[in-house]
């Protein structure tokens, strides 16, 4: 993934691997949830899938995040859950057995 200071406001992209383990999005400009002290977010993913046995499979997500604050500066953002739960929301896994 990219290092918070490489990241910069600009289209979002997405990268596949060759061997499709793993899916990389962003940088993505998203409005900052509600409470939030930022006027806009820079946020960037990337989710690798394993196949560990028939019936085993590890998802994992990574976020890097960073807010535009009322100084005109970006921050990185550090508790980044919130965000990661928006975006793992957005793909629409309602229930369990969508995932499956």
């Amino acid at each position: 993934m990219l290092k918070p200071s490489e990241l910069s406001p600009r289209s979002p992209f997405l990268a596949i691997d060759k061997k499709g383990e793993y899916i990389e999005t962003g940088p993505v400009i998203t409005v900052p949830l509600q409470g939030d002290p930022f006027q806009k977010i820079e946020e960037q993913y990337r989710i690798e899938v394993k196949y560990i046995e028939p019936l085993v499979t590890r998802i994992t997500c990574q976020i890097q995040a960073r807010g535009f604050t009322n100084d005109d500066k970006w921050v990185v953002i550090k508790e980044v859950v919130k965000y990661e739960r928006r975006f793992l929301d957005s793909l629409k896994f309602n229930k369990s057995s969508d995932i499956i």
